[in-house]
């Protein structure tokens, strides 16, 4: 048994985790920044729970570092991204990322960005580091957003490069079918579905502190309360809550939007309230998330309309709080919806006849309440972490694979797709290194 295999054994006892060093890399992590975040925190808090470690990269406006337990967290001054993107920094000094790199020693590398930093993928198979790719957004609809143009001729250039970043990884994460889409009919074999998770202590019906809201199908009971927790951007449609509210009060429903989030379109938002008199209130970012859970705890409906979401952490957290949430009928929110649960719809009319049904009587609401409860108790951040634990050791399997199939006689002389090795610069001495995992995850660790 070499020493990969036994590292790859000692994973399925208990105790510490194989894949022990872990380096989280991602970009477009700002001050207001949501889902990326939450998932970055929890599968990297999980993982030094369970006695592994890691390293947090993210850009920043100055470099610095801070340790603790079980943990390293370094920024890298960045730049900022002009236009919308500007509360955004992106990693694009390659030498500081390499160097911290270096330092931390990773086991494994997760990558949480599809652009800028999947350079990151060759340095390390060169260094035999498995590698993973986390897809937290679809390219070829954020192409067509930008460009205006025709979502199907994106499409078709999203799976070419989706194509080509497949074999730079040794794994592949989407949250979701409607993520993976990105990849064709034919899913490259290191591809894994990793369904995200929501704490259910904190987004938990508890946090309640009004009773429902009313509406003409429930008179008495005050304006029916909506809430829009997201960031203020186009990807969001946040403009879609607010007409699905002028939808509800055309139709003579008294209704109330909460929107929880900040952004680029905040200002144009707040603009149209004024001008069309929609009754709205403006809360910003909401970073703590007892005050964010107690929002929607007190919601009668969430909204998520945007259209590409590639999972929907806030949908979860809002059915989580046992809100019904009413989702577009295109992207990954509709996946998380289950019978009773909340609605999908295509257009702000038809998400607003959905709202009505949902909220048709106190029984109907109240069935809605608990099935959204249930439903989300299926998504824990415990069961998403043995998942990526799991995904992590079958990255480890699929680097020790390819580095035994680069050692054999024939791929030394051409590598693979018939590529010379030594025209890649590679000596058949390197190739005998290539997957370090092993001695990095033996049982005696590395004490630092």
């Amino acid at each position: 048994m070499d020493r990969t295999t036994g590292a790859i054994m000692d994973e399925r006892r208990d105790g510490p985790p194989a894949v022990r060093r872990v380096a989280q890399l991602a970009n477009f992590m700002g001050p207001g920044s949501g889902g990326l975040r939450v998932v970055v925190e929890q599968l990297g808090a999980a993982h030094v729970r369970a006695g592994g470690e890691r390293l947090v990269l993210i850009p920043g406006p100055a470099t610095t570092v801070t340790e603790s337990e079980g943990e390293v967290r370094r920024t890298v001054d960045s730049p900022r991204l002009p236009g919308p993107g500007r509360d955004y920094r992106v990693l694009l000094r390659r030498r500081e990322v390499v160097a911290a790199l270096e330092d931390f020693g990773p086991d494994l590398i997760e990558v949480h960005d599809q652009l800028t930093l999947t350079w990151v993928a060759a340095w390390a198979r060169e260094r035999g580091i498995p590698s993973v790719l986390y897809c937290h957004e679809r390219l070829d609809l954020v192409a067509a957003d930008l460009a205006g143009g025709a979502a199907a001729w994106f499409a078709v250039a999203g799976r070419l490069w989706a194509g080509r970043l497949a074999p730079r990884f040794d794994a592949i994460v989407c949250a979701s079918s409607f993520a993976a889409q990105a990849f064709g009919h034919r899913r490259p074999p290191g591809l894994h579905l990793i369904p995200f998770g929501v704490d259910l202590e904190i987004f938990h019906p508890r946090r309640r502190t009004l009773p429902p809201g009313g509406s003409p199908e429930r008179p008495g009971g005050g304006p029916l309360r909506l809430v829009f927790a997201g960031r203020l951007a186009p990807e969001k449609h946040p403009g879609t809550a607010l007409d699905v509210l002028a939808h509800l009060r055309d139709d003579g429903v008294e209704a109330h939007l909460t929107i929880a989030g900040a952004g680029p379109l905040g200002p144009a938002l707040q603009r149209r309230v004024a001008k069309e008199r929609l009754p709205v209130t403006f809360r910003n970012h909401v970073a703590d998330r007892l005050v964010l859970a107690a929002l929607l705890a007190d919601a009668d409906v969430a909204l998520a309309p945007g259209p590409r979401e590639t999972f929907g952490l806030s949908v979860l957290e809002a059915m989580a709080c046992a809100t019904p949430v009413v989702v577009s009928a295109r992207g990954g929110s509709q996946e998380l919806l289950a019978p009773g649960a909340g609605r999908a719809a295509m257009t702000a009319r038809a998400l607003a006849d959905a709202v009505r049904e949902v909220t048709a009587d106190p029984a109907t609401h109240a069935a809605a309440r608990r099935a959204a409860r249930r439903r989300a108790e299926e998504f824990s951040w415990d069961s998403a972490a043995r998942r990526a634990a799991r995904m992590r050791l079958a990255a480890v399997e699929a680097a020790a694979a390819l580095a035994v199939a680069d050692a054999t006689p024939e791929s030394v002389t051409r590598g693979r797709g018939g590529r010379s090795r030594a025209d890649a610069g590679e000596r058949p001495r390197e190739l005998r290194h290539r997957v370090r995992v092993g001695a990095r995850s033996s049982s005696q660790g590395r004490g630092r």
